[in-house]
C-alpha cells in the first residue's frame, strides 16, 4: 500500500513538471533584435559590409551595443551603426549619472526607414528626457527619419517574468526533491537485499551515463543553434554575446518536458 502511495506520488510529480516546462515556454521577455543581415538557415547577423557601413572598417571584436532612438533596435557597435559623432547627456543629477548620445548614424537611419518604426513611444525613463535633445533630432513632419541612439541595450522591464519564472523554479524543486527519497525506497523495497548494493551502483551508473554525461551536449548544442552574435577573434568564433531568447526558451522548455515525459513513463511503468 505504501509502496503504490509513493509511486503514485513520483507520477505526480513528474506530470507536475512536464506542465511546468511547457508554461515556461511562453514566459519570455521581448527578444533583442539586431539590425543587420541575417544569413537562411542561421541566426548569425552580419553587421560588416552592409549598405549603410560599407566604407568603415568596423571591428568585428569590438562589441559595444547601443539602442537605436526607436527603443526596440540594436546595434553591434557605434562604428557598425555608422555614428560619426557623440555626446555625453545627464540622465541623473543627483547620481551624477550620464549616457551617451551618437547621432549622425547612418544604420539608424537604415534601420528606420526599413522597419518603419518611429521614436519611441513612451520614452525610456533611463534616457534623457526629449528636452535635452536638438529640436531637430526628433522630426515631426518624418516619424522614421532619425539618426541617433543611446549607448547600451534598449530598456526592457521583465521584472513580472522574472518573478513567475522564479516562483514555478521554486515550487518545481521543491515537489521533485520530495520525490526523490520515495524512488529511492521503492528501489531498495523491490530488490532482493542481497542485489541492493549492485542495484544503486546501476543506478548512478545508468544516471550518469544517460543524463550527467549527455546533458550539457545536449544543451549546449541547444544554446550555440539559438545564438545570434558570436564573439570572434582572429577569425575564430568564441563565446556567444547574444541570443534569440524566444528560440532558446522554447527548445530548452521542450527538449526538458520531453526528457520529463520519458521519465514519466518509466514512473508510471514502475507504479503499475
Amino acid at each position: 500500500m505504501i509502496i503504490g502511495i509513493l509511486g503514485a506520488w513520483s507520477v505526480v510529480v513528474m506530470v507536475l513538471g512536464v506542465l511546468t516546462f511547457a508554461v515556461i515556454t511562453q514566459i519570455g521577455c521581448p527578444a533583442l533584435q539586431f539590425y543587420g543581415s541575417r544569413s537562411n538557415g542561421s541566426e548569425t547577423i552580419q553587421f560588416n559590409n552592409l549598405g549603410c557601413n560599407l566604407d568603415c572598417g568596423c571591428s568585428s571584436t569590438q562589441y559595444e551595443p547601443i539602442c537605436s532612438a526607436d527603443g526596440v533596435t540594436h546595434l553591434f557597435s557605434p562604428c557598425q551603426a555608422g555614428c560619426r559623432n557623440v555626446e555625453e547627456l545627464t540622465v541623473n543629477v543627483q547620481k551624477n549619472k550620464t549616457i551617451k548620445r551618437y547621432f549622425e548614424c547612418s544604420c539608424v537611419i537604415a534601420s528606420a526607414k526599413e522597419t518603419k518604426n518611429t521614436i519611441a513611444d513612451p520614452w525610456p525613463a533611463v534616457w534623457p528626457s526629449q528636452s535635452q535633445l536638438p529640436p531637430a533630432a526628433i522630426p515631426s513632419n518624418t516619424p522614421h527619419d532619425f539618426d541617433f541612439g543611446f549607448a547600451g541595450y534598449c530598456p526592457s522591464d521583465c521584472s513580472k517574468q522574472f518573478y513567475l519564472l522564479l516562483a514555478l523554479m521554486l515550487t518545481i524543486g521543491l515537489i521533485a526533491g520530495s520525490s526523490r527519497l520515495p524512488n529511492t525506497l521503492i528501489l531498495l523495497r523491490a530488490i532482493d537485499k542481497r542485489d541492493k548494493a549492485a542495484a544503486l551502483t546501476v543506478t548512478v551508473s545508468f544516471v550518469s551515463a544517460f543524463a550527467l554525461l549527455p546533458s550539457p551536449i545536449i544543451f549546449g548544442s541547444i544554446y550555440d543553434g539559438a545564438c545570434t552574435i558570436w564573439a570572434e577573434k582572429c577569425g575564430e568564433k568564441l563565446n556567444c554575446l547574444a541570443y534569440n531568447t524566444d528560440k532558446l526558451r522554447v527548445r530548452v522548455g521542450t527538449v526538458s518536458a520531453i526528457f520529463l515525459v520519458l521519465g514519466l513513463c518509466c514512473d508510471t511503468a514502475v507504479w503499475y
